[in-house]
């Protein structure tokens, strides 16, 4: 009878703990995570796993989503969970926020310090975007 090694299943992916005490994460950090990490902000250079919100809190962004979609002026368009870069230690994954209408869905990524749209809950970066501005 021979034995075999058993493959043990890769660890999800979880912040390093000496890179969260020294606070040294950026938005570049964040664009490589693997696509199964959880979702993530990031907070003056430390990544903070977010909750998976409620049904009943599913429930309202998406109201307040198709009631933008509706009413918003002609130039904006409503988006839901997209990420957004704030400086190059500070993300957040607002619920539902408006963005220029002309911004691609699908723009490919723009070189380093440019910036590029979200994908699975990644960060959003546009240059020609101008500030961002978060309201919670």
């Amino acid at each position: 009878m021979s034995a075999e090694p058993i493959a043990t299943p890769a660890r999800p992916w979880f912040p390093d703990p000496t890179r969260q005490q020294r606070a040294d994460y950026t938005l570049e950090d964040l664009l490589k995570l693997p696509d199964d990490a959880p979702r993530v902000e990031l907070v003056d250079g430390v990544v903070q796993v977010t909750p998976s919100p409620t049904l009943d809190h599913q429930d309202i962004s998406s109201l307040l989503w198709m009631w933008l979609r509706a009413h918003a002026p002609g130039h904006l368009r409503a988006a839901q969970a997209v990420g957004v870069a704030l400086d190059a230690n500070a993300s957040r994954q607002p619920d539902v926020l408006l963005c220029r209408a002309d911004v691609s869905a699908d723009r490919p990524p723009a070189p380093a310090g440019g910036r590029r749209p979200c994908r699975g809950g990644r960060v959003a970066r546009h240059a020609a975007d101008g500030p961002v501005r978060q309201t919670r």
